[in-house]
């Protein structure tokens, strides 16, 4: 299938290997670099903090749970893909939308498209079910999307195509599901040296791909967020990693989605910012989500410090919930 020319790419990054044989998912959304379907671009960041994501930004995800980071999509020969934007929201009066696809590497890729449901776990972690288990909403029968299959030459955009069809029944509240993006692996020639031996030989190869979150919301839809059990976390047998474990209280019919940050308030009118996640997730319907903040507290700070952790929507997200929590650092 040939590109359109005229699309730019859209960004995204890499996520990590989720737990699930033989396919690897590398989940989108690590931060949201292009802004929701049908929603203003987020403005410019504030000077000074550019500078402070490289050594306290976290990458971990809305999707994920923290854990060491994997290659991009497709490494070890099959190519990169950037995607763009990293989540699609239909609400209010949207019924349409589009991704951009960008295949970074050096050699055409091929790549399948499908949507599936998948499950976070209270740890943040995003897994591929098959059906619902209790106030489980899913849109895989609300969207509908092309091409399902694509061929990509290097650094020239594809652009998907998404369409919303609301049965005119649709009970209100917000609806879940997951567009995956999968490279295909090249396919092999035969070994010479196989087939003289008669000899069967099995070869496995990891599966990469980018899933986007697809979310419907229809009729009133709400959602508040709590802070709580915060404590400063050492994980036993880990190398020194001061940071903070705070638990995300979620109620409502909608999923809560936002940047946690983590500053440090050493006297009057000193403060620092020790520890940021950005696209941090709570899906609907779950209540609680653990989060565990990496931090660089700094080692000569006052026996008086406090910690302020704040949970706030992410930029170009809309408006949403907020939420603050202290820690006494003695």
């Amino acid at each position: 299938m040939r590109a359109d020319p005229r699309l730019h790419p859209g960004r995204t990054l890499p996520g990590a290997r989720l737990p699930r044989f033989p396919i690897a998912l590398a989940i989108a959304g690590v931060i949201a670099l292009s802004p929701p379907i049908g929603q203003a671009a987020p403005p410019a960041a504030p000077e000074g903090l550019a500078a402070l994501r490289a050594p306290f930004e976290t990458t971990t995800t809305e999707s994920l749970a923290p854990q060491p980071p994997l290659p991009a999509v497709g490494a070890g020969g099959m190519g990169g893909l950037l995607v763009g934007p990293t989540r699609v929201v239909f609400e209010g009066g949207v019924r349409s939308a589009q991704l951009t696809l960008v295949n970074t590497g050096a050699r055409m890729a091929t790549y399948r498209l499908r949507i599936i449901r998948m499950r976070m776990t209270e740890t943040g972690e995003i897994r591929e079910i098959q059906d619902a288990e209790g106030a489980e909403l899913f849109a895989d029968s609300l969207v509908r999307f092309s091409p399902r299959r694509v061929e990509l030459a290097p650094q020239v955009p594809q652009t998907v195509r998404l369409q919303l069809r609301k049965p005119a029944d649709l009970p209100p509240g917000e609806y879940r599901s997951h567009l995956l993006i999968q490279a295909l692996p090249e396919q092999a020639g035969e070994d010479s040296s196989d087939l003289a031996t008669r000899t069967l030989t099995l070869r496995l190869k990891p599966v990469f791909g980018v899933s986007v979150p697809v979310i419907v919301r229809h009729g009133e839809t709400r959602a508040s967020i709590r802070l709580s059990e915060v404590s400063l976390d050492d994980p036993a047998g880990a190398p020194p990693q001061e940071r903070v474990r705070v638990v995300l209280d979620r109620e409502g019919n909608r999923s809560v989605y936002g940047d946690l940050t983590a500053v440090l308030e050493s006297g009057p009118g000193e403060r620092e910012v020790v520890g940021l996640a950005r696209g941090v997730a709570v899906y609907a319907p779950n209540p609680r989500r653990v989060f565990l903040l990496p931090l660089r507290l700094p080692r000569d700070r006052p026996p008086t410090a406090t910690l302020h952790i704040s949970f706030a929507a992410a930029p170009g997200a809309g408006e949403g919930p907020h939420a603050e929590a202290t820690l006494p650092l003695r």
